[in-house]
């Protein structure tokens, strides 16, 4: 090698020792460092004695070495990094002298790129140390601090578990690091920790009869108490015995609600810990004892159902009165405004006032389209996206206007320069123009929200040939990632004991080993997923409270969101000051406990969610971009033998070293070729075993995780979307879409060879709107002339909605079933607390769409396991004789189309509050519940038992 070359090798481990220089020298950095050090030495040896000008700087380097050793192997650290900086110094003198004499070798290319890559190998070393070190702290914490405090079985051998595999993986890890003073007191550290682990383990079991005796104690405390209370309901000033009877009521559900979920969670986790615990019989009884306090508690609970001084008077379609329709003007001043007999400004009291009065109602629901149609054409249409459902945005939903208007964004647009603009970018727009409006979110003003829905930038995933087990993996997590958000949904109405059961019951519905392994990944992605959300939701409230907003403009009920938001988030961060790093787990259950309070702040929540939703579907539209940009690099990879021109190739090369840059890769996996022979190179790239794939293959799999985390927290955050396809096919296709798909189809049989084909072309060249129109008019000429085409035109339709409805798939229409019992669940959560009346009557159309999916279980003649012969089908069986009542009653409550009629004639009455306590006595008589946590308790054992019962069915299917 030149001289040149020399001064330039030294230049280059200067560079390498500045950039590995340690900050703070650590143990396990300084030791990583001493093995580049000591390679540095090794190099200054071989150029020793070559001539130059720099060769005295170089001896004398040479002699520091012996010294600077001496210092690292005592572990005398700060001498020792004195040492090294002033070594460090001396090199970047050598290498600016040598720069400036000799200028650089250009044939020292490929051996710098070695170097290079023996720096990223050594940074490895030391944060691999780095990460041995941290293992040792975070378990020694876990089991001092968290362990101890812990007092269920499986939350005790789960952490037990956990913390045993930490230390078994540093044990391991010391036994690959080489030996040095550092690391000798690593297994000692090791068996200490182990000792402690069985310790604490002995000590658990030993003293957890004595926990449970305690809780069931507490709980038989509670029953004596609400015992006590229903003998005896004694009014404080200024209440009646109606009021007291309400407050005790809800305190009794709340309590109840509460002792069902420990309950519940305590019953599975000995269930699940039955082979850990050993003899179980005792804790058992005290289970046993608990759930007798439960009884006592319901049966208090019975006795303070709201009183019922009305029964069901006859369905109405309106209130009665005509009352004339309003123009834009009218409507919107109604919505917006805060005095008697106005919205102000949310769709829901819109509903409340005016549900009974259909022109009133339609009216608002008219301008509501209106404005917001006009808002999509004029932002959208310049960018090329314009109403349907290959053009850009749609909207598919049911006609009655107390529901929802959403709006699905079903391709990304692009400004006239070119640039693109993608659908969650408009979702965007659309929230902040009318919030800036109004003040409020459209979820609150109209009801009304808008989906990122354009199809995925990356085309259908499949595994390469030199595709990782751990790529194959993350590829299966893509297409499970629906799946994941279901559960997810189920996991945040659950409680956190009926969502562990079921998970049993589903993994035991699974014989296969690898089914159940891949079923057990979904559960846990979800809960891990669950987590991850409740920190995002309470960071973007606490950052939409520190922005700036004029408090004063807001509508009353949202300044007092904001005050209450703020309140919870101090109190949080009061209890949470103590909990860093593992100890968080001690907070999991009171950080779930902020994220539902926050979930009952209206438009705050809304608007949080929904810059959630936004920022997620951003994220999710970043993931598809970067698979497919490295599956592209891959691809060019691959190519690289079909140059035969070395500089050409060098060109390339260059490209592609800065793409794998930008993935945070070895840029000089793609090794330069300059003037050397390069299809040695190129054969090694090609390698399905090579080091270049495997990098590769990693990266993959690990852009591939995020994708699947991303697109099922998008669809999480999406508000009353679905997240899977199961319930849109179930809802929207074969339900809402199918009178406009029927209608659309009928027309163009009429404008194209019919009646109307005079018009065919209009109708080939008709936009959107003028096509609404003559659908409207096509319709009225074939089936509304009479009322024997109206006949014949439902028929259709109903012959439509069984067809799409028999097309659907076992496991689509699970999918359905379970995130409308999601929904269910969810309504029961927000309003069970203060009004259990109101939360029965507003989850009642969920509670319908669950039964119209156990409606198509029930048919499908491949599911036995729900065949009204069946046992679980008979039970099913029972729940769908009262669909029909649900329908008429709860529903028509809901939409305020029944009337309640006095039991003494001329007595006033209350028709909301006499709603809200039908629905209560109508559980009861009907269900044997008499209160929201026993309802919700209900139908999630029944989700269970059918979940259990379907998997396992088709997953025998699947194997033969």
């Amino acid at each position: 090698m030149s001289e040149s070359g020399e001064l330039a090798a030294i230049e280059t481990f200067k560079n390498l020792f500045l950039a590995c220089k340690p900050d703070g020298g650590t143990e396990g950095e300084l030791a990583g460092l001493g093995q580049a050090l000591q390679s540095g030495k090794s190099r200054l040896e071989e150029i020793r004695g070559k001539g130059g000008p720099i060769r005295q700087k170089v001896d004398e380097l040479r002699l520091a070495w012996p010294t600077l050793e001496a210092k690292w192997d005592k572990l005398d650290i700060p001498t020792a990094e004195n040492a090294l900086n002033q070594f460090l110094r001396e090199v970047e003198t050598i290498g600016r002298d040598a720069a400036q004499e000799l200028g650089t070798d250009p044939s020292l290319k490929l051996d710098l790129e070695v170097l290079r890559k023996e720096g990223a190998e050594y940074r490895e070393r030391v944060a691999s140390d780095r990460r041995m070190f941290q293992f040792i702290e975070r378990t020694a914490s876990e089991i001092v601090s968290v362990l101890p405090k812990m007092v269920k079985p499986m939350e005790i051998k789960g952490r037990l578990d956990f913390c045993r595999g930490e230390l078994a993986e540093i044990e391991k890890k010391s036994r690959r690091t080489p030996v040095r003073p550092e690391f000798a007191s690593v297994g000692g550290r090791v068996t200490e920790l182990r000792d402690a682990l069985d310790q604490i383990e002995t000590t658990a079991k030993a003293g957890m009869l004595g926990k449970l005796t305690a809780v069931a104690a507490e709980a038989a405390e509670w029953a004596e108490s609400y015992k006590r209370k229903a003998r005896d309901v004694t009014p404080l000033a200024g209440e009646d015995r109606a009021s007291v009877k309400s407050r005790y009521y809800r305190e009794a559900s709340d309590v109840l609600a509460d002792q069902m979920q420990e309950l519940g969670d305590w019953g599975a986790q000995v269930r699940e810990a039955a082979s850990w615990l050993g003899d179980t019989s005792a804790l058992e009884r005290q289970i046993v004892r608990w759930t007798q306090s439960c009884g006592t508690i319901r049966d208090a609970i019975e006795q303070f159902l709201p009183e019922l001084k009305s029964k069901i008077g006859a369905t109405q379609t309106s209130s009665g009165a005509v009352v004339p329709s309003l123009n834009d003007t009218e409507a919107e001043a109604l919505l917006i405004g805060s005095g008697p007999g106005q919205c102000n400004k949310s769709w829901v009291e819109a509903k409340k006032l005016y549900a009974t009065q259909p022109q009133i109602m339609k009216s608002l629901a008219n301008w509501r389209k209106k404005v917001v149609d006009a808002w999509l054409k004029a932002k959208l249409g310049p960018l090329g996206v314009v109403k349907g459902p290959e053009n850009g945005w749609v909207s598919v939903g049911s006609d009655d206007p107390t529901s929802d208007y959403d709006i699905s964004i079903n391709k990304h647009g692009q400004k006239p320069g070119g640039q693109i603009v993608f659908d969650y970018e408009m979702v965007r727009m659309f929230n902040a123009d009318w919030r800036g409006k109004y003040g409020v979110e459209t979820g609150t003003l109209f009801d009304t929200n808008l989906y990122a829905a354009a199809p995925p930038m990356t085309p259908k995933l499949e595994a390469r040939p030199e595709a990782t087990p751990e790529e194959r993996e993350a590829l299966a997590g893509v297409d499970a990632a629906m799946d994941v958000g279901a559960l997810m949904k189920l996991r945040r109405y659950m409680s956190p004991s009926d969502y562990q059961t079921y998970r049993l019951n589903t993994l035991e519905s699974y014989s296969d080993e690898g089914q159940r392994r891949e079923i057990q990944k979904q559960f846990d992605e979800a809960d891990d997923n669950y987590r991850i959300s409740l920190t995002v939701i309470i960071d973007k409230v606490r950052a939409q409270l520190a922005e700036k907003v004029d408090v004063k403009a807001l509508p009353e009920d949202v300044r007092q969101q904001r005050a209450e938001a703020k309140a919870l988030l101090e109190a949080w961060d009061r209890k949470s000051r103590n909990y860093t790093g593992a100890q968080l787990a001690e907070g999991a259950a009171e950080m779930e406990r902020l994220a539902r309070g926050l979930e009952h702040l209206g438009d705050l929540n809304l608007q949080a969610t929904n810059g959630i939703y936004v920022d997620q579907i951003g994220n999710l539209r970043k993931a598809e971009q970067s698979v497919l940009d490295l599956n592209k690099l891959r691809d060019e990879i691959d190519a690289l033998d079909s140059h035969d021109d070395p500089a050409e190739l060098q060109k390339k090369i260059e490209v592609l070293q800065t793409k794998l840059h930008g993935f945070n890769l070895d840029p000089y996996l793609v090794p330069s070729v300059g003037d050397r022979e390069f299809r040695q190179k190129l054969a090694a790239l090609k390698d399905a075993s090579g080091e270049a794939k495997r990098a590769l293959s990693g990266k993959s799999a690990e852009l591939l995780a995020d994708l699947s985390r991303q697109k099922a927290m998008a669809m999480y955050f999406a508000n009353e979307a679905y997240q899977s396809s199961g319930p849109f096919k179930a809802v929207v296709e074969a339900d809402q879409a199918v009178a406009p798909d029927v209608k659309t189809e009928e027309a163009k049989k009429y404008y194209v060879g019919g009646e109307g084909s005079a018009r065919q072309h209009e109708w080939e060249t008709a936009d959107a709107d003028q096509r609404d129109a003559m659908i409207k008019e096509a319709w009225s000429a074939l089936y509304e002339k009479n009322e024997e085409a109206k006949r014949q035109g439902q028929q259709l339709i109903d012959a439509k909605r069984r067809e799409r409805r028999e097309a659907m798939s076992p496991a689509e229409v699970l999918q359905s079933f379970n995130e409308q019992l999601g929904d269910f669940l969810k309504d029961l959560a927000h309003y069970g607390e203060s009004e259990p009346g109101k939360a029965i009557i507003q989850s009642s159309k969920y509670l319908d769409r669950l039964l119209e999916a156990l409606v198509l279980l029930q048919k499908d003649k491949a599911l036995k396991c729900v065949a009204e012969t069946s046992e679980l089908g008979r039970e099913v069986q029972q729940h769908l004789a009262l669909q029909p009542r649900i329908k008429k009653e709860l529903i028509g409550a809901r939409k305020g189309l029944i009337t309640m009629e006095p039991l003494v004639e001329g007595e006033p009455i209350d028709q909301d509050k006499e709603r809200k306590a039908y629905a209560c006595q109508f559980m009861k008589q009907t269900l044997g519940v008499v209160s929201v946590a026993e309802l919700a308790t209900l139908y999630s054992r029944l989700g269970m038992r059918v979940n259990a019962a379907v998997r396992k069915e088709l997953a025998q299917q699947a194997a033969r």
